[in-house]
């Protein structure tokens, strides 16, 4: 800002021009057009402020400010009512959906298993897959050894999902840490205890329960693993054997992408919703079973 009764130099008149113009202007055509005396100075009447202007700007702003402050304290009253409300709706929903029965006698899944399971697998009861949902990683260092995955390189928590063979899910285990494997959680969510002798599961290579199946006198019907024998190739039979286990087990993993469309699990979960995960998660996996059958009759 130029003073009262102060020659502007050659230099401040090259940089104004320039500033307010745009254009590339030399110091040979600077010469012709600015003054060398005093007389000849004009002062741009833009730069001179008074005192009051500058007492006005300065309530201006301060009362943007406020209305700033104003409305974002607003905006916080909002989302603490919406977040009670959605909290509120959660619980009744999580309520009134988990008293509906989920879980299928043999009869009734006798009479709705499609026809491509009847001629190998018609003892099929559930197939079984898990999957996950991401949450923020903890501060706290104990909880972050316990929800961390050293296969996702991430903080997970997983849930085991049983889709019966028409597509319909008929089991929901609870939420675990991303530290257990999935057959820890197929131990410990009690899925066993709901099957029946002579029944059979399919699932994933990753689940390595022939064993404790076969205590209770359960099928377990999974994909091969290589072979040492045979040069450590699939014979045609085995081949064809994978391929019927793959085309089947697909309408869970189908299921499971349907529960994540709604894309309300695509970004992190905040460490304040964990108390409630669990009542999220089983809502948006019940709701999911009346958006119509998988497998197109």
């Amino acid at each position: 800002m130029l003073k009262s009764g102060v020659i502007p130099s050659k230099f401040y008149w090259f940089k104004e021009v320039k500033r307010r113009s745009g254009l590339a202007i030399n110091r040979q055509q600077l010469e012709t057009h600015i003054p060398e005396t005093a007389d000849n100075a004009i002062e741009d009447p833009m730069e001179v402020e008074s005192d009051a202007d500058c007492v006005e700007t300065s309530d201006d702003t301060k009362q943007l400010e406020d209305d700033k402050v104003s409305e974002l304290q607003d905006m916080l009253k909002r989302c603490k009512t919406v977040s009670r409300k959605i909290l509120t709706w959660l619980n009744y929903l999580y309520f009134v959906l988990g008293s509906i029965p989920l879980w299928l006698s043999r009869q009734q899944i006798d009479y709705l298993t499609p026809e491509d399971f009847k001629p190998k697998y018609s003892s099929t009861r559930v197939v079984l897959d898990c999957t996950e949902i991401t949450c923020q990683v903890p501060s706290s260092m104990v909880l972050n050894s316990q929800a961390y995955s050293n296969n996702k390189d991430r903080t997970p928590f997983k849930s085991l999902i049983g889709v019966a063979p028409h597509g319909a899910m008929t089991f929901l285990s609870p939420l675990y840490t991303g530290c257990m494997s999935d057959n820890e959680i197929v131990k410990l969510c009690g899925i066993r205890d709901s099957l029946e002798e002579g029944d059979s599961v399919m699932a994933d290579k990753g689940f390595q329960l022939g064993r404790y199946f076969a205590e209770k006198n359960i099928g377990l019907n999974m994909p091969l693993f290589f072979s040492t024998s045979n040069n450590g190739q699939f014979t045609p039979e085995q081949v064809e054997l994978n391929e019927e286990i793959a085309s089947l087990r697909v309408h869970v993993e189908r299921f499971n992408r349907r529960v994540k469309e709604n894309h309300i699990f695509d970004n992190d979960i905040p460490m304040s919703m964990v108390g409630s995960m669990i009542q999220l998660w089983s809502v948006a996996c019940i709701l999911a079973n009346f958006q119509g059958p998988l497998i197109a009759k």
